[in-house]
């Protein structure tokens, strides 16, 4: 029998235990973060269903962009774009107006 285990294989295992315990953290913390900022269930159950349809639209391109790319270059620019996002995340926030970036100073 074969020994699977090599080292790209834990690192790829373990890739995905992280996206999966950041995916399940975050879900239910923005819907608790957003219902203690006072926004309706409605706007939760719209930001959870963006999430999945984020997903459902990506899925069919994964081949394709795993094909295209190398794994490595796939998984950095993944990683990138969400350490962006997040940072992105950080910095907005809402002044009344709509969203606000951190650009004006209206205040509440």
């Amino acid at each position: 029998m074969k020994v699977i285990f090599t080292r790209d294989f834990l690192a790829l295992i373990l890739s995905v235990a992280v996206v999966g315990l950041g995916s399940g953290a975050t879900l239910p913390l923005t819907s608790l973060a957003l219902t203690q900022a006072g926004y309706g269930t409605d706007v939760v159950g719209l930001l959870t269903a963006a999430q999945a349809g984020g997903g459902l639209i990506i899925v069919p391109l994964a081949g394709w962009i795993a094909a295209r790319f190398n794994g490595r270059q796939v998984i950095v620019g993944a990683v990138l774009v969400v350490a962006f996002a997040t940072a992105l995340m950080q910095l907005s926030r809402t002044c009344g107006y709509g969203p606000c970036y951190g650009c004006c100073a209206v205040r509440r």
